[in-house]
C-alpha cells in the first residue's frame, strides 16, 4: 500500500498563472531553457512541461488542433507585482 502524507501552505488571496504552446519544433530548446530556469526559481514559482497534442474541441484554434506542441505552463503564489514577470520567465523560449 502507498500513501501519501501533504503539508498545505497558505496562499493567495491571489495567484497568478501561465501557460504558453510553442511549436513541438523548439522542444528541445525550450526544454533547456525550462531545466536552467528551474534550478534558480524561487519558492513561490511551480511549473510543468507537456509534449502534448492539441485536442480537436473549440477551446484551441483550428489550424492547431491535432499538432504536436510543448506547453510550458507555471503558478506563481508569491508577490502579485512580481507574478508577471516571473511567470515570463518561466514560460519563455529564450535561455535564463
Amino acid at each position: 500500500m502507498t500513501t501519501f502524507e501533504y503539508r498545505l501552505h497558505p496562499v493567495g488571496p491571489e495567484v497568478m498563472a501561465a501557460a504558453v504552446m510553442y511549436p513541438f519544433e523548439q522542444a528541445t530548446e525550450l526544454l533547456h531553457a525550462w531545466r536552467d530556469y528551474t534550478k534558480q526559481a524561487s519558492g513561490e514559482v511551480t511549473s510543468e512541461v507537456l509534449l502534448w497534442s492539441i485536442p480537436d474541441i473549440p477551446d484551441f484554434p483550428k489550424e492547431l488542433r491535432g499538432e504536436p506542441t510543448v506547453v510550458v505552463a507555471g503558478m506563481y503564489t508569491g508577490p502579485a507585482d512580481i507574478g508577471e514577470r516571473e511567470l515570463h520567465r518561466c514560460a519563455s523560449s529564450e535561455p535564463h
